[in-house]
């Protein structure tokens, strides 16, 4: 136990969507980016594995069948406040891939920051049209 005292603050990398209404990040998914040994994204980046689409079904469907049916996973998970944080191992740097809808709430980075442990010295908003609303890698 002693061992992984301390570990919890480790930088992560992982996805998350940001309510605008309340301030606050959900639906977040991380993992420790020591966890990974090698990249697994495009351009030598690391990254959680889980896709944002898939975790919004899943999470509506524990909304709506294991729950009252309320809850924030509601419509296209596109046109939500999303973003996922990626790790550079060559630059040992942090990429918070968000929309430009962060323009409009700049006090989500930091909650971001603070949510994926990150060294904010070491942390680059990376804004990018896949995630603006309603955009997708598809389009």
């Amino acid at each position: 136990m002693a061992a992984n005292r301390g570990k919890g603050d480790e930088p992560k990398v992982g996805i998350f969507w940001y309510n605008p209404a309340k301030k606050e990040l959900y639906g977040v998914v991380s993992h420790k980016q020591s966890d990974y040994t090698k990249p697994n994204a495009k351009g030598g980046f690391i990254t959680c594995s889980e896709m944002l689409e898939d975790i919004w079904k899943k999470e509506f469907r524990k909304q709506k069948y294991h729950g009252d049916g309320t809850g924030p996973f509601k419509g296209d998970y596109q046109w939500k406040p999303r973003g996922r944080v990626f790790y550079n191992p060559e630059e040992d740097h942090y990429y918070i891939g968000i929309g430009s809808w962060i323009n409009e709430h700049p006090e989500a980075e930091a909650l971001i920051i603070e949510e994926f442990d990150l060294p904010k010295e070491k942390t680059t908003l990376w804004i990018k049209p896949h995630w603006d609303l309603g955009q997708t890698w598809n389009e």
